[in-house]
């Protein structure tokens, strides 16, 4: 935090002599340049913004950690200033003045359907389009062990975290009552079977869980209350989504017709309670390299390039950034949970790498006809 409001005011006017920058050289060349070119000619701006999370988070630093890959491999200069703001984060690409945003994909979907602070904004559904389909954040429901709940039948008429209706929590819930209706092994759950413990937010959710005050909360993975919980007596369940049978499957589209931002997650390490010999079939929410389709196309093929080309520069440099390959980025579980079209000029960059196959082909599609292009550009 700035200590004073004149320190505030100067990195005020840093940011802001930052942007310009970037939107003059937006449209300049990097003459050092070299290599194989989307169009007979192009090379890249000097200059590139790309908006990402709160500093200190995990999108922050992956961002980063890829950014200065790029820089340093092809002296193309790059910014991501991060915000706490999601509206924030996508102004200035819906201005012309950003290329991009690393984002969480219910925030995503938030957009893409003009939902929730979108909505309230007055912004319609946001014309998206991917770059990258990033590192996933593995979540789910988690009962402490010594409630027993063990399985989804176990949870009717347990005492379930509720954040307020409409939140992104909300979505899950959502789903889950979707693939529940949908598969024939499992009690048909609803708020009619559940008992909903009020809560503000995500956070206190799983605090209700640790605390006894609810018997089941959302949970990510990777956060340390949920280590937390994993090392206190009797540990923790998680409750498992299959997503291997003919059932499980026609159970999982049922979910992703209504919440499609959250896919299927096999989970076997680095989350409590995983391994290879115990793996947790949860759910999981995607880190989006995410534009408009309005963008130039060479720009989007030049950094879907560049972010697969630059990948063993910056794979170690955070513990998520080694999920940023083109191999989980296009793997068969990650083009089911796609759900924004990817932008023409990455679709361009795999082909020309023999890397697109019909199925994917298939999906791209299905997400075109549900988000056609739209150009919703801000003069």
């Amino acid at each position: 935090m700035f200590e004073s409001g004149l320190r505030k005011r100067m990195g005020f006017v840093f940011v802001c002599a930052l942007v310009l920058a970037l939107i003059v050289g937006f449209g300049k060349e990097a003459a050092s340049q070299t290599g194989p070119w989307p169009a007979p000619g192009w090379k890249p701006p000097v200059y590139l913004l790309v908006r990402c999370s709160s500093a200190g988070g995990t999108g922050y630093a992956v961002t980063n950690a890829i950014i200065t890959a790029i820089e340093n491999s092809t002296g193309v200069k790059w910014a991501a200033p991060p915000t706490d703001d999601t509206l924030a984060q996508f102004a200035p690409i819906k201005k012309g003045q950003a290329m991009g945003t690393t984002i969480m994909a219910d925030e995503v979907q938030l957009a893409i359907q003009g939902a929730m602070m979108f909505k309230d904004a007055g912004w319609p559904p946001q014309s998206l389009r991917m770059i990258w389909f990033g590192a996933p954040q593995p979540q789910g429901w988690l009962a402490k062990g010594v409630s027993g709940v063990k399985s989804l039948n176990d949870m009717v008429g347990k005492r379930v975290a509720r954040t307020p209706a409409g939140s992104q929590d909300d979505f899950a819930y959502f789903g889950l009552f979707a693939y529940t209706k949908a598969h024939p092994d499992f009690v048909d759950l609803s708020w009619d079977n559940l008992k909903g413990v009020p809560v503000a937010e995500y956070d206190q959710g799983m605090d209700a869980v640790m605390t006894g005050a609810a018997d089941v909360g959302v949970f990510s993975g990777l956060t340390a209350t949920t280590l937390e919980a994993a090392a206190a007596p009797g540990g923790v369940n998680w409750i498992p989504l299959p997503n291997k049978t003919a059932n499980d499957k026609k159970a999982w589209a049922a979910f992703q017709e209504v919440v499609p931002c959250y896919g299927p997650s096999h989970w076997e390490g680095t989350i409590a309670n995983a391994s290879k010999e115990k793996p947790v079939d949860i759910w999981e929410a995607i880190y989006h390299w995410i534009t408009y389709d309005f963008l130039d196309e060479n720009v989007a093929y030049w950094t879907t390039m560049q972010i697969h080309m630059n990948y063993d520069k910056f794979k170690d440099k955070h513990a998520m950034a080694k999920y940023w390959n083109i191999d989980f980025a296009l793997s068969d579980n990650s083009v089911q949970g796609w759900f924004v079209p990817w932008h023409p000029g990455s679709v361009r960059y795999f082909k020309d790498i023999g890397r697109w196959t019909p199925a994917m082909q298939a999906r791209q599609e299905q997400n075109l006809r549900k988000f056609p292009q739209t150009n919703t550009k801000t003069p």
